[in-house]
Order: C-alpha cells, then sequence, then structure tokens
C-alpha cells in the first residue's frame, strides 16, 4: 500500500477550517437531540479554533489571507535582476 503524501500548511489549515465549520452547522442539531452536551460541543469548537490559531502562528500566516490567497508563496516567480542594475537598484 503506498504511502499518501504529506500535506501542506495551506492544506492542514484549510481542512481545520472545514471542521470547524462542519462543527458548527451539526453540533447544534446534535445538543438540540441531546447526542452531545453543550458543554461538550462549545469545548471541542473551541479546540479546534486553539488549533488553528497556534498553526497559523506556528507557519506566520494572517488568517484572512489564508483562504484569499491568489498564490501560494512557492508559486509567486522569483524577482528578475535587471541588466547591470541589480536585483533592487530602483530602490
Amino acid at each position: 500500500m503506498p504511502h499518501p503524501q504529506p500535506t501542506t500548511p495551506e492544506q492542514r489549515l484549510t481542512e481545520l477550517r472545514r471542521e470547524l465549520e462542519t462543527r458548527e452547522r451539526v453540533y447544534p442539531d446534535w445538543v438540540r437531540t441531546n447526542r452531545l452536551s453543550q458543554r461538550t460541543a462549545d469545548h471541542r469548537e473551541q479546540v479546534i479554533r486553539d488549533v488553528l490559531a497556534d498553526l497559523e502562528n506556528l507557519y506566520q500566516v494572517r488568517p484572512s489571507l489564508v483562504q484569499g490567497q491568489l498564490f501560494a508563496p512557492n508559486q509567486l516567480p522569483a524577482p528578475q535582476p535587471r541588466p547591470g542594475r541589480g536585483l533592487y537598484a530602483d530602490h
């Protein structure tokens, strides 16, 4: 059986956000039907929020930019030097 490919930080954050959205959507019904206590639901949602905050801090990602980025940092083209002027000559 092949081993799965490692995930990127962006993929991990996206998956955690998806999980939090799922819990926020599903838990109210579970609380209403006594499948889960409100206290447990609140705790589990807070754990995911805390993990997200920890990973955003670890990866040094601003939460508002992760989902809205057009390009991941590794997809941006490298700066090109201008002939005879150096990489940042105009600064």
